[in-house]
């Protein structure tokens, strides 16, 4: 029964960096957003591009808390690989756009490579780590709280980390406050503490909500902006990382794909290799020549056929990045078997 749960939401998974990839081809190209409607469909479709990505980075930190609800101690296992996978490909992509002559050598660039975790070449990386240590002790403070507790304090995080951002209000608000409220409501959704989330309409609802919401609104400030002469940016507030809407829409997606009835070696190992499509194509050696030199928006900007060019160019980089992590883990496999047996091997006489 859980494998079937499992391999919907290893699907989620993928369909999330998807999203991420997708909002990196939106924001890092050569196209900065006017105060114009010339092109209104493919701008409204690049600022939700990173409506995607916002979502695709909620349902990350959404499914770690969804899987380590009942954990009660730190899985040292996944801890060293994810800190492994980031140094190594951290270093791995910095030594090639080296030798490729994209970044110039310096000392300290290496060292940064290496030492990536004290300097967060990775603005997710961070405070997914904390997340993921503090996770024993935020399962045993939910697990324990009453629900009426449990109401008191996502109406607490979701004022310090949504609602005084939203309004640019002095904050505490922080990457890793956030994650903790999104691992938490991911415990929740685990768990079904919140009788809410028991309903059959609830991930309908919350989709609808969502992505209605997002797209109107985005439709409507792109009328409205040029005529009142406002910024573009204003768009953001509504998609941007402390909105409701993306965390709806998270929260409705791994509801609707946990109830999914699959069963599938080839999509969860697929979904083994979704975080690393982002430590590769987001690389900060990598982005900043890498969108605009092989797959720059403002190619197509003010063309009909920007859309399905969009989603194909991210198929490409994220079936290339998926193909060279089960490389990476291959030889990596190879390696630690060879070394492992020749441990065991008997000494000749």
């Amino acid at each position: 029964m859980n494998t079937k749960r499992l391999s919907g939401i290893e699907l989620l998974r993928l369909f999330a960096m998807f999203g991420i990839v997708l909002s990196h081809w939106g924001g890092h190209g050569s196209w900065q957003l006017e105060s114009d409607n010339t092109y209104l469909c493919n701008k409204v479709f690049l600022q939700f591009t990173q409506y995607l990505g916002e979502i695709g980075n909620c349902i990350f930190i959404l499914i770690t808390g969804y899987f380590c609800a009942n954990k009660t101690e730190i899985s040292k296992d996944g801890l060293i690989r994810v800190i492994t996978d980031v140094k190594v490909y951290a270093f791995v992509m910095w030594g090639a756009v080296v030798m490729l002559g994209f970044v110039p050598f310096t000392v300290m660039g290496g060292v940064k490579s290496v030492l990536s975790i004290i300097y967060p070449n990775y603005w997710f990386v961070l405070p997914y780590l904390a997340v993921f240590m503090l996770s024993p002790w935020i399962n045993l403070v939910l697990h324990q709280a009453s629900n009426k507790a449990l109401k008191y304090y996502l109406g607490i995080m979701i004022a310090i980390e949504m609602l005084l951002p939203l309004m640019k209000a002095p904050t505490i608000s922080s990457n890793v406050g956030l994650f903790v409220l999104l691992y938490s409501l991911g415990f929740l959704l685990r768990t079904k503490k919140i009788s809410i989330l028991k309903k059959d309409k609830t991930p309908i609802l919350l989709l609808s909500t969502g992505f209605m919401t997002a797209i109107i609104s985005l439709i409507i400030l792109d009328l409205l902006l040029p005529v009142f002469n406002l910024n573009i940016n204003l768009s953001m507030m509504l998609i941007g990382r402390f909105s409701f809407l993306p965390v709806l829409s998270a929260i409705g997606l791994l509801l609707w794909f946990e109830k999914l009835n699959i069963v599938s070696p080839i999509i969860n190992r697929l979904a083994q290799s979704a975080f690393a499509v982002y430590l590769i194509s987001e690389n900060p050696n990598v982005y900043p020549w890498f969108w605009k030199l092989f797959f720059d928006n403002i190619e197509f900007y003010n063309t009909s056929y920007m859309i399905p060019v969009a989603l194909l160019q991210a198929m490409v980089v994220m079936a290339s990045c998926i193909f060279i992590d089960m490389m990476y883990k291959k030889s990596k496999s190879f390696l630690t078997c060879f070394f492992y047996d020749k441990t065991l091997e008997s000494p000749k006489e």
